[in-house]
């Protein structure tokens, strides 16, 4: 017998096929009023939560079935991931906890409309770190292809260019905000 009660999900694959659902009902189209908000707000929760300890405990642990190469791709995309591992944390830790012992690297700003997906899908929460600025649908999009990408044992251990590119158009974003807002 375990000593850790868990709800079927025993394998970080069990956990990021959660991950997926997680992001297929965050990732929906929805109408706009302050009930499909909520609801949003808590499936961001599930998501922005299960994504963080897939990460830091399912896949870094000591779980023995898990991607191959897992370990050696999350070494490789380190610092490329630095502070998108943060903002994950961050909003995971920020979002289940009253109040948190160190300073937040995220800023969770208000729901805003600037960019396709947000033209598409309603106007989402803007996230800035110190280099990037995404919307939360763009940022969802980039989680899961860092972790579709980690768990794809045939593809190569070298971060994904898809990967690469939208995360330089979040940054060049970054920089473009800084010129005309009072974010710093």
């Amino acid at each position: 017998m375990s000593n850790i009660a868990k709800f079927g999900l025993s394998t970080p694959y069990d956990l990021y096929e959660k991950l997926k659902y997680d992001a297929q009902l965050l990732l929906r189209q929805r109408e706009e009023n302050a009930e499909e908000h909520r609801l949003e707000e808590f499936e961001a929760f599930n998501f922005f939560v299960t994504a963080w300890h897939l990460y830091k405990d399912w896949l870094q642990g000591v779980s023995k079935d898990k991607p191959k190469h897992s370990l050696q791709k999350i070494q490789k995309a380190a610092s490329e991931f630095r502070e998108i591992k943060d903002v994950i944390r961050n909003i995971a830790n920020g979002s289940k906890h009253f109040e948190l012992n160190e300073p937040a690297k995220v800023i969770l700003g208000d729901r805003e409309i600037s960019s396709v997906y947000s033209w598409f899908f309603g106007p989402q929460f803007a996230i800035d770190t110190k280099s990037f600025h995404f919307l939360m649908y763009e940022l969802v999009d980039i989680i899961m292809a860092y972790f579709e990408w980690i768990f794809d044992d045939s593809k190569q251990v070298a971060v994904p260019i898809e990967i690469i590119e939208k995360l330089k158009k979040a940054r060049e974003l970054r920089t473009e905000r800084k010129k005309y807002t009072s974010i710093k």
